[in-house]
Formats: C-alpha cells, structure tokens, sequence
C-alpha cells in the first residue's frame, strides 16, 4: 500500500466519492439485472418499465413514453414487473444484509474470518427449514404464509442465541469460544439435514437441496416487502455502531475505557446480524461467501474505518450478488444454483485477498 493511497482514503471527501461511485455501478448492476435472462430486454425498455413500476407502488403519478398498446412491449413490461424485479429487489436487500452482517461480525469479534455462518444463523436456519419441508410444517401471520420461511427465520434466531449462550461466561462473551461454539454447532447442523434429507421422501429431497444451494428463482413481492422491512431497519441502526466498532479495533480493555460497553455491542451486532441474514436466508437459501469477502475487499481498498465500510459493504454487497445472479441466469442453459455462483467467484477471490495481504504485510 503506497503512503500516497494511504493519504487519499483518510481525506474526508474519499467517503463520499466511494459511495457515490458505488451508487452509480449499484445502479448499472441493477438494469443490468433487469435486462439479463433467457429472455433478452433491450436497455431502454428496462430502464422506463422499472421507473413506471416503481412509480405505480410509490404512487408518485410518473408514465414514461413506453407504447403499452405494443404487445411486445406489454409482454416484457409484465416480465420486469412480476419476475425480474422482485428478484433484484431480494437481491439487492439480501446482499446488502449478509455483507453487513460480515463486516459487523469481523469488527465487533475483533477476528477476519467472523461471518453470519460462523455464529449458527445459516446453520439454524438450515435446521428449521429442513425439518418444516421434511414435516410439513407451516403457519400464517398477518396473511402471510410462513412455511418454510418461518421456520428457516425462527431458526436461524434461536441458533444464533444458542451460540451466544453457550459461549457467554461470567458476564461477557469470548469471540475466539463463540466461533469454536459456531462451529461445532455448524457441524451437528450439518448431520441432521443430512438425517433428515435421507429420512425424507424423494419428492422432498429435490426441494431441501434447492434451498441448501440458494435460488432467487421463486421470489415474490410479499416475501421482498418483508425482507426490506427487516434488512433496511437493521441496516439503519448498525450504522450508528461505525464510530464504536472503530474503537473495538483498539482492543475490548482500552474500549472499556473509552466508554463503550463492549458486551452491548457485541449482542446488539450479533442480534442485528441474525435478523438481516435469517430473513435472507429464510426466502432465498445459503448463500455463502458473501459476508466474508466482500467486507475485506473493501476493507483492503480503503482501509478499516467503519464510518465508510460499514455503508460501501453494503452497497458492494449487493453489487456482488446482483452479478452472481446474472451469472447463475446467463452462464449455463438452465438455471445455476446462485450459492454455488457466489462460492466458486468468493473462494477463489477469498484466498487471493489472503495472498494480497500476505504480499503487502496487512
């Protein structure tokens, strides 16, 4: 890293340059996203049918010049209204939450390799939703059908309490105990959806293997509402926390005496992380890597201060999974499963950032 670079990303105008920049490729991504599929939507009908969408739930009275009289353009209207949006919109908000989550963890539990996977989230929810496709469990709140979902997000709750309590001693946490417990608890999850996948029909074993891989295939709109709900009201509040995690980075005794109650934050970043990643998990399945790579990417770009991390993980976290599922729709003749899209391009790229640190002495 050169003293010059160094010197460019403490100036004060580099955060707003970053984001805005982030702002701007988030949106290319987006309409990219729209237009990409086997279906083929020209830029132009992409860019005016979402801003008419949009329009039209936001009730802000906008038509643009499309000729909705075209059955052409009626058709791919519809497309990009009732598929395609719904999908980037999940997208969008499932990988704003997982790379936040990533990015929280790593600072709060003061270790590179914390993640929402290593704390029981994806692994609770992998538990409730294996055993409510194996069981047929379902319930409705509000109107809405909370089936595999419900139990995949209740899951994902209660592991991640169970991880916490478990590694929770004398009135404080230890990090290093708490991903030992993650884990172990990780590996126990694992063998019971292998029990259960081997214990359940052929006509389920299809469905609990296209959620353990990950799809943004079956999105709806009410799934994507609650989703918001959950990730932008968790995203707010974990913005307040940059300042504090930077003095995390000094070390929990020297925190302490700066103020900040060490084990407040660090419950207030795992509860926060458990509810952004169990939503997204509960609708769309594991999706790996994100939470870990993309926190370190920015970080080896413009440094640790969580004030300009904190929101350019977000926004880099949806770019990433936004291309992952053009990737998954374009690359093969069907659909790829997107979890394996997001592991084949984070591992790789994971252990190149190892080497990168490595080379640079970080």
């Amino acid at each position: 890293m050169t003293k010059r670079w160094q010197e460019i990303r403490r100036h004060p105008a580099t955060r707003l340059i970053v984001i805005a920049g982030l702002f701007v490729v988030l949106a290319v991504a987006v309409i990219n996203s729209i237009q990409a599929g086997t279906v083929d939507v020209p830029a132009d009908i992409a860019y005016k049918a979402t801003l008419d969408a949009s329009s039209d739930y936001l009730h802000l009275g906008y038509q643009s010049d499309l000729d909705y009289n075209n059955r052409d353009v009626r058709r791919l209207s519809a497309l990009i209204t009732t598929i395609r949006l719904p999908r980037v919109a999940m997208a969008v908000l499932v990988g704003i939450g997982l790379a936040l989550s990533g990015s929280m963890l790593q600072g709060v539990l003061r270790n590179p390799l914390a993640e929402p996977s290593l704390i029981g989230v994806s692994s609770g929810a992998a538990v409730g939703a294996v055993s409510a496709i194996t069981f047929d469990l379902s319930f409705t709140i509000l109107g809405y059908d909370l089936g595999v979902a419900g139990f995949s997000f209740a899951g994902a709750i209660a592991g991640t309490l169970l991880v916490y309590r478990l590694a929770y001693y004398q009135r404080r946490t230890n990090p290093t105990t708490m991903l030992l417990v993650g884990v172990a608890f990780s590996a126990i999850s694992a063998a019971y959806v292998g029990l259960m996948t081997f214990r359940a029909g052929q006509e389920k074993v299809g469905d609990i293997i296209f959620w353990s891989l990950g799809s943004l295939g079956a999105v709806k709109w009410e799934e994507v509402e609650l989703t918001a709900a959950v990730i932008l009201t968790g995203a707010l509040f974990s913005l307040f926390m940059a300042r504090p995690l930077n003095v995390m980075a000094l070390g929990e005794v020297e925190a302490g005496y700066l103020g900040i109650d060490v084990q407040r934050l660090r419950l207030a970043a795992i509860i926060l992380s458990a509810l952004m990643t169990g939503i997204g998990v509960a609708y769309v399945g594991i999706i790996g890597f994100v939470g870990l790579v993309v926190p370190h990417f920015i970080r080896l770009l413009f440094g640790p201060d969580h004030r300009l991390l904190l929101p350019a993980s977000m926004l880099g976290g949806a770019i990433f999974l936004l291309e992952a599922d053009i990737l998954a729709r374009t690359i093969a003749t069907t659909e790829v499963p997107l979890g394996v899209v997001t592991t084949l391009i984070g591992g790789p790229f994971f252990l190149f950032l190892i080497w990168l640190y490595q080379r640079r002495g970080v």
